[in-house]
């Protein structure tokens, strides 16, 4: 059996977030799906580090560790696909680790399927 998910990580922190702080996405359960990409997408000059972080924490509190990341080189417009083939944790969500300058968020989509 096949499942698949398509989800809008920006749900929750607003149509747009603005990279001038630390982001973090909501949780989103990837039990079933262990094949994920965020696809993002960024204006402005923001520079800092995108992550996948991953908890196999089941109850309400979570402890989150990171997974892979790929930067928002400063200064310019961008994009970035974070990748994990074998995404063998519970439960995924974005972050946004801000070092300098700033920038709005216009995408962040998490695919999933297995």
């Amino acid at each position: 059996m096949s499942t698949m998910l398509n989800d809008d990580l920006l749900v929750g922190i607003s149509p747009n977030a603005t990279m001038d702080e630390d982001i973090t996405s909501e949780a989103v359960e990837i039990r079933f799906t262990p094949s994920i990409s965020i696809h993002l997408e960024w204006t402005g000059t923001p520079a800092g580090n995108f992550y996948i972080q991953g908890s196999n924490d089941l109850g309400e509190t979570k402890t989150w560790v990171n997974v892979t990341s790929a930067s928002a080189a400063g200064g310019v417009v961008g994009s970035a696909m974070l990748q994990d083939a074998d995404a063998g944790y519970a439960f995924a969500r974005l972050f946004y680790d801000f070092t300098s300058s700033t920038g709005t968020l216009t995408k962040a989509k998490i695919n999933a399927k297995g």
